[in-house]
C-alpha cells in the first residue's frame, strides 16, 4: 500500500465529520415528523412575545362595592357595574376604579369645604372692620343683630341662617341691626319681638309697609 493511498484515506477520513457539520444548519428550525406549520408558526409568535392576550369574561354579578364612610354610588350604582361589566373587569379590577371615583370625591368635597371656610372667614373679618358697626362696637352689635333675628326671623329661618353661616355675613347683620334701630331706639331688643315702653313689636315693623 502505497503512501499516497493513505493520504487519500484520511483525507476521506477528515471530510466526512465536516460536511455533516456543513449541512446540520440547513436542517435547523425545519419542522418535526408530523408537526404541521400552524403549529409551528404558533410556537413561533409565542416565542416573540406578541401572542394576544387571551379574552377575559366580566364578572356576571358583582358584589357592592367598598366605599368610604359617607359615600355611596346612589343612582349610579348599575351605571359603575354595567360599565364594568362592558370593560369585561373583574370584581378587584371594578372596585379600583371605584376606589380611584370615590377618591376624586373626597378631593372635590375637600376642596369645596377649603374654600367655604375661608368664604366664612372673610366674612367674619369684613365685621370686624366695618365702618358701620365692626370695631369696639362690634359684640354689642352683634348681639342687637341677633335679638332682632330671633324677634323676627322664623326658626326655619334662623336655621338656615346657622347652617350656612349667612348669619356672619355683614349684609345679613346690617339688616337685622336697622330692624332693631327701627323699633328699639333704646338699642335694648327683648327676645320675643315685643320693645321695652309698649312699642311696635318687629313684626309690625317688617310687616306694616308691606302691600296687602
Amino acid at each position: 500500500m502505497s503512501t499516497e493511498t493513505i493520504d487519500a484515506g484520511a483525507a476521506t477520513t477528515q471530510a466526512t465529520p465536516t460536511t455533516a457539520a456543513t449541512a446540520a444548519p440547513a436542517t435547523t428550525g425545519a419542522p418535526a415528523a408530523g408537526t404541521s406549520a400552524a403549529a409551528t408558526d404558533a410556537g413561533t409568535t409565542a416565542g416573540s412575545g406578541t401572542t394576544p392576550a387571551p379574552n377575559v369574561a366580566a364578572t356576571e354579578a358583582y358584589a357592592e362595592f367598598k366605599l368610604p364612610e359617607g359615600l355611596t354610588l346612589g343612582d349610579v350604582d348599575a351605571d359603575v357595574k354595567g360599565l364594568a361589566k362592558e370593560l369585561k373587569l373583574s370584581q378587584d379590577g371594578a372596585q379600583k376604579v371605584v376606589d380611584t371615583a370615590a377618591k376624586l370625591v373626597q378631593s372635590a368635597q375637600a376642596a369645596q369645604a377649603a374654600q367655604v371656610a375661608s368664604i366664612h372667614a372673610s366674612w367674619k373679618a369684613d365685621l370686624a372692620t366695618d365702618k358701620e358697626f365692626g370695631g369696639d362696637k362690634l359684640a354689642e352689635n352683634l348681639a342687637r343683630a341677633k335679638s332682632a333675628m330671633e324677634a323676627t326671623a322664623t326658626p326655619q329661618l334662623q336655621t338656615l341662617l346657622d347652617k350656612t353661616g349667612l348669619g356672619n355675613h355683614p349684609e345679613v347683620v346690617r339688616h337685622f341691626l336697622k330692624i332693631a334701630t327701627a323699633y328699639l331706639p333704646d338699642s335694648s331688643v327683648m327676645p320675643g319681638g315685643k320693645a321695652p315702653g309698649g312699642g311696635k313689636s318687629a313684626a309690625q315693623v317688617l310687616y306694616d309697609s308691606t302691600p296687602s
